[in-house]
């Protein structure tokens, strides 16, 4: 399957653009021994290791484009020092040689700070001394409002000083959810993660998605429960489960910030949970 995906939900089409797709030790990620544990592990793992995505997620009308998390949680050697430009540049002609043009973005949704990834683009600098330019020239910055206050009320958090460089811009817009952010593309608050985290939801015609941030860092997550990748994992865990049962009831279409091609999944099995990968879809009407 080509990692460049495009899902059609309803009117409404939604892109994954892949920097790239790499195995972590499970242990990082809370996903020990998940491989043996879920027979349904085998197309989220490289080489029996979880895999995670870089990548950009686009949701796309006639009302507007948004870009979600773009590159979200790159780590430091991604997105801060020298090497950053170099990597900044590759990932942008990907985005470009993919169809899309980043001055055309109308909105960069974060579903909390983590999600800055490359929304901002750093001078190569070394870390803490970067001067941080909006890699969408024409887009504002939403956030929710919870998250909003979280940030500035931290200077110890990655990507702290990005953000605030951004919003020292006047581009930054904090928002009460749940938020519209186009006709069909709602900003709903889950918390759990960090206090401002959100999903994102799409519904257009018969159809929905769900981009669930990060309340799961890879589908297998389904398989594991309560994780401790969150200020508060129960809650996390709750929020999830909810998301993984309508997707299960209602056949809505699962996608995460940080999961690998193809992105996005279907739940197929309840009581365990059981995701498969979701070819790109055309819209049931």
């Amino acid at each position: 399957m080509d990692d460049n995906c495009t899902w059609s939900i309803g009117a409404i089409d939604l892109h994954r653009v892949p920097y790239f797709d790499i195995a972590l030790e499970p242990d990082g990620i809370d996903l020990v021994g998940v491989e043996d544990s879920a027979d349904w592990a085998a197309p989220w793992l490289t080489d029996g290791q979880p895999t995670v995505g870089q990548a950009f997620w686009l949701i796309e009308s006639d009302a507007g484009t948004i870009v979600v998390d773009p590159c979200g949680a790159s780590d430091v050697f991604l997105r801060s020092g020298p090497e950053a430009v170099n990597h900044q540049v590759a990932a942008f002609d990907m985005f470009r040689a993919a169809g899309h043009d980043p001055d055309a973005i109308d909105h960069v949704v974060l579903t909390h700070l983590d999600g800055i990834g490359m929304a901002a683009l750093a001078d190569g600098a070394d870390p803490g001394d970067e001067t941080w330019a909006p890699a969408f020239s024409n887009a504002d910055v939403i956030v929710s409002d919870a998250e909003y206050d979280h940030i500035v009320s931290r200077n110890d958090l990655t990507g702290v000083d990005a953000f605030l460089q951004l919003d020292a811009l006047g581009i930054v817009r904090p928002v009460a959810t749940p938020y519209t952010v186009l006709p069909g593309v709602t900003l709903h608050l889950t918390g759990a993660h960090s206090p401002g985290h959100c999903r994102v939801e799409i519904a257009s015609g018969n159809d929905r998605a769900v981009l669930v941030g990060h309340l799961a860092i890879s589908p297998l997550h389904a398989a594991v429960g309560v994780s401790t990748n969150h200020e508060d994992p129960d809650g996390a865990w709750r929020e999830f489960s909810r998301v993984l049962d309508d997707a299960a009831h209602q056949d809505v279409l699962i996608a995460g910030s940080l999961w690998p091609a193809p992105g996005a999944a279907r739940v197929v099995e309840t009581g365990p949970y059981v995701l498969a990968p979701a070819p790109p879809l055309v819209s049931s009407g």
